[in-house]
């Protein structure tokens, strides 16, 4: 309060006024961005006003104080550098400074702590896989790196205003954080609008507490502010109500957009900067932003070797302003088409880079389908590593913000990696339904030729491209999916019989198209036609498909229905499956798409709308059963719930691969009525605990389907890298559920094993949250909680009742009771089972108070016998822990045994 009056008279005897007042939290606390007014400000009418002389500039800097700079530093004539070095010299002089209020009013480092630069450990890893990690990584090397080249030669330079005192850089760091959090650039008078040449970049009083917000946007109808997604204008971020002009006598004038009533939040557009711009330089996020997006780059190791780079280099300077290695962005609401067709260029043959340079600049390319295919599974690629380079899943993020408090370093670190994942899981699908459509190209004998020279030069652009995002290890950097995604295989695939099933996946793995292979000019065999004569149907089914190589279809008797259920628990179960039987390779690129793809549409066909919630301990479902007719409780196979019901187009049994292993369910877990279906799942207090011994192992079939040692190493990558995307929980991990095996105190990520089928059905609105039943098990637990704190209550003052009688603890009490006699003792022992003969020995209450006694000091003793309260006697603050050892005697446990 003190500096905040000191700046108000500062700026008074200056000529300037305010009607706004930051409020700025606790000492040592982030300092929250709010600047609020002080009175009623109409539209247009300004409620800050600071003189030429009350703000700090980097031209004013230049013209005075750091004039030798142009001279003996021109290279670090830039705005933002100067502003900075400004601040450090006005802050190394202290009370001395004509800027000293100013100064003073600051967030200090501690109120800086949402910036990356001052953040814990902890909320910095948060960032991690984020653009906002790569950022702050760079500016924290930016800042060492400009100290020790700059800022020290110019401090100790003889001419310098530093007087050669050197600052250290702990304040340098804070310059540049104030420099990046607290400037503003204003367009001078005759600039026009901001964004155009000539503007300043100044440093005002009471700027740095303002919010950042869009300048577009304001006085928009609700109606035409919708999101391109359909979403509803209200979780578009509010426009900023305030901005900041250069009046023609250079005064900083802050001008409201509109009218604001004393108390309202003020804020300012201070650039458009999207969240991991916003997070590194103001240590703030806004949902909604209009400016976000995600960003990737190609390395330019990773291009093909041809020759043509100084073509390439062209056309994409001219068409997209990049350069080789720079920066693409990905949208929320599409993938833009320059980055699409950036990639291509990029990935392009000389003989296409001729072609392209050719096309006029505004110009959309017509790529052709091989080249686009090849840029989509760049993007491709991109979008799988950078997912892979999170700490935690998009739902257990999506969960964790939820519960976070806004403005906070979290909370913004989670806002982001919401958006970023949303964003690159979106494009991700796409570009694989892009990727579908254009389907494997068919060249013509004319250019089979050429067409296969240039997939030999340049078909390996994708594994190759080298991105800016984080490293991730594993498996997660792998492709893998196929250049030519496989089509869908019929929906009919679960009625198919062994020999159908056989062939099917036979021309999946040797064509790489889904479709299965004719012969002769027959028709596959229907489904319809497998079940009167199934030895003619079989034979049919191998003369119109023959059977592929390598895959032994007489002894592998595997039908489309127990193809699926192998699906349901992973790839690398299915893959080992198939491994097995023959299938060497193909089945994580093109086989797994088509089984998760099929299994995933079986269950949003019949499963029942279903609902669900958690606690630490077990999962409630709930089944909306209108029109349907249970034939059978639910039951639990393993790992998969089994639900059988009757309804209008006959019996259905829907089979959900759960995350994790419940306990087996009991009667009293089911509660069924004519319309819905509630059920509670128990969650394992162990791994393997209540298993026959031929049943317990982990909840996750990482290692009992196959391993590593199965496949050669290109398919072992492939099909792990599969496994992890499909069944990795928080971060791709798979572990048992928490990772030491005890699930009761941790939550589930998601309901079902397999991350697509979960998002697929969530997406179809099949599988959604029950917040009801969150809700009563929120209340269930601050019940019980309520309870133990009442019992604990009561003891307590039992306790300080009985120490005011100078009758000691409860323990005290307790044990001394009246003497048992050993006709007592038997009469218990009849009641409550069999006691040893030497227990009568152990009852006197005398003497298991002398133990307790023995075990305390004399002064402990004396001053409990004098009636002071144990909690006021050293070392007895927490009461004395007893326990009866197997010898009936009394065993004293120390603190660090507890």
């Amino acid at each position: 309060p003190t500096a905040a009056m000191a700046l108000q008279q500062w700026l008074q005897d200056a000529g300037g006024t305010a009607a706004v007042a930051a409020a700025r939290g606790a000492a040592g606390r982030a300092a929250p961005l709010q600047l609020k007014t002080t009175a009623y400000i109409a539209e247009d009418q300004p409620m800050l006003m600071v003189p030429s002389s009350r703000f700090i500039s980097a031209e004013s800097m230049l013209e005075e104080e750091l004039k030798f700079l142009e001279k003996a530093f021109p290279e670090v004539i830039v705005p933002p550098f100067v502003l900075a070095l400004g601040l450090l010299l006005h802050g190394a002089q202290g009370r001395d400074s004509k800027f000293h209020p100013l100064i003073k009013s600051l967030p200090s480092g501690a109120e800086l702590r949402n910036l990356p630069s001052y953040m814990k450990p902890a909320e910095r890893r948060m960032l991690k896989g984020t653009d906002a990690f790569a950022l702050a990584s760079n500016l924290d090397q930016e800042i060492t790196e400009t100290y020790e080249q700059y800022v020290r030669p110019i401090a100790a330079a003889a001419d310098s205003p530093f007087g050669g005192k050197v600052p250290p850089l702990s304040r340098w760091r804070w310059s540049l954080a104030i420099t990046w959090r607290c400037s503003i650039t204003l367009p001078l008078p005759s600039a026009g609008q901001r964004g155009e040449s000539g503007g300043i970049k100044v440093l005002a009083p009471f700027l740095c507490d303002a919010a950042h917000a869009d300048s577009a946007g304001l006085g928009e109808s609700s109606t035409s502010r919708n999101e391109p997604d359909g979403t509803a204008a209200a979780s578009r971020p509010l426009p900023a109500v305030a901005e900041a002009l250069l009046l023609p006598d250079h005064t900083l004038a802050l001008v409201a957009r509109v009218a604001l009533q004393p108390g309202a939040a003020v804020s300012v557009d201070f650039g458009a900067r999207s969240n991991a711009e916003l997070i590194v330089a103001r240590g703030e996020a806004v949902a909604g932003n209009a400016h976000d997006c995600v960003k990737f780059h190609v390395e330019a190791s990773s291009l093909p070797q041809d020759g043509a780079r100084r073509v390439r280099e062209e056309v994409l300077q001219r068409r997209y302003g990049l350069q080789i290695g720079d920066q693409m962005k990905l949208l929320a609401d599409r993938v833009p088409v320059e980055t699409v067709e950036a990639l291509a260029v990029m990935a392009a043959s000389p003989k296409q880079l001729r072609k392209l340079a050719k096309v006029p600049t505004g110009t959309p390319l017509r790529l052709p389908s091989a080249l686009e295919m090849l840029a989509l599974e760049n993007l491709v690629h991109a979008c799988q590593v950078r997912l892979g380079g999170y700490a935690a899943s998009l739902d257990a993020d999506e969960s964790a913000l939820r519960a976070s408090e806004p403005g906070t370093a979290k909370h913004n670190a989670l806002l982001l990696r919401v958006y970023e994942q949303n964003v690159l899981e979106t494009t991700l699908e796409t570009a694989l339904q892009r990727q579908a459509e254009l389907g494997r190209p068919q060249p013509t004998k004319k250019n089979a030729k050429a067409s296969d020279t240039s997939a030999a030069q340049h078909g390996d652009v994708a594994s190759k491209a080298g991105l800016d995002a984080p490293a991730a290890t594993g498996p997660a950097n792998q492709s893998t999916l196929s250049a030519s995604p496989p089509v869908a295989p019929e929906p009919a695939l679960r009625a198919w019989d062994a020999a159908r099933t056989c062939a099917w996946l036979g021309g999946v793995l040797a064509n790489g198209s889904g479709a299965p292979p004719l012969s002769h000019g027959q028709q596959p065999v229907s489904a319809a036609n497998t079940g009167a004569d199934s030895a003619v149907n079989a034979a049919a089914a191998r003369r119109a498909m023959p059977e592929p190589a390598g895959v032994d279809c007489a002894a592998w008797e595997v039908n489309g229905s127990a193809l699926l259920r192998l699906a349901e628990r992973g790839p690398l179960h299915a893959c080992s499956a198939l491994h097995r039987a023959g299938a060497r390779t193909g089945c994580a690129t093109r086989l797994w798409p088509l089984l998760l793809s099929t299994l995933t549409d079986n269950l949003a066909a019949d499963c029942p709308p279903v609902r669900w919630a958690q606690t630490h301990s077990q999962v409630y479902l709930s089944f909306t059963l209108k029109g349907l007719q249970l034939d059978a409780a639910p039951r639990l196979r393993g790992q998969v719930l089994v639900l059988e019901y009757n309804s209008s187009q006959g019996e259905r049994a829907v089979r959900l691969p759960l995350w994790s292993r419940p306990m087996p369910i009991r009667a009293a877990d089911v509660h069924a009525t004519s319309s819905q279906l509630k059920l509670s799942l128990r969650k394992r207090e162990k791994v393997g605990a209540g298993l026959a011994e031929n049943e317990a192992g982990p909840t996750r079939h990482l290692h009992d389907a196959g391993s590593s040692s199965d496949f050669d190493a290109e398919t072992a990558a492939e099909v792990f890298a599969a496994e992890a995307a499909e069944t990795g929980g928080d971060g791709g991990t798979n572990m048992d559920d928490d990772g030491d095996g005890d699930s009761s105190a941790a939550s589930w990520p998601r309901l079902l094993l397999l991350r697509s089928t979960d998002r697929q059905l969530r997406r179809r609105g099949v599988l959604s949250a029950d917040w009801e039943a969150l809700a009563h098990a929120v209340a269930s637990e601050e019940e019980s909680l309520k309870q133990t704190e009442r019992a604990r209550q009561n003891v307590r003052w039992l306790e300080d009742k009985w120490a005011r009688q100078g009758r000691g603890t409860l323990a005290d009490v307790i044990t001394s009771g009246p003497e048992l006699s050993a006709e007592q003792v038997q009469g218990l022992g009849n009641q409550f089972g069999a006691a040893p003969p030497s227990m009568a020995h152990h009852h006197r209450g005398s003497s298991m108070s002398g133990r307790i006694e023995e075990a305390l000091t004399l002064e402990q003793q004396r001053l409990l016998h004098a009636g002071v309260h144990p909690s006021q006697i050293p070392g007895l603050e927490d009461g004395v822990e007893v326990e009866l050892g197997a010898d009936n005697k009394i065993k004293f446990v120390g603190k660090e045994e507890l």
